[in-house]
């Protein structure tokens, strides 16, 4: 059964670290604002987790990654 769950991840360097490992690139493409971060949907399985509609907020730059 498919149950709905909130994940919230504080940490800039965890943050840059899951999505280089996701999307590739360098560590620091992904850098985090001071006060910024990420907001995406997270789909798939406990093996294979899928990140999906990535999106900047409260960043500098509104940057999409599809």
């Amino acid at each position: 059964k498919n149950k709905g769950l909130n994940f919230n991840c504080q940490n800039g360097g965890t943050i840059m670290a899951i999505l280089s490992s996701f999307y590739g690139g360098d560590y620091f493409d992904h850098q985090v604002k001071n006060g910024g971060g990420y907001r995406c949907l997270l789909s798939g399985t406990r093996e294979q987790p899928k990140l999906q509609g990535v999106e900047n907020i409260m960043g500098e730059s509104e940057r999409v990654i599809p």
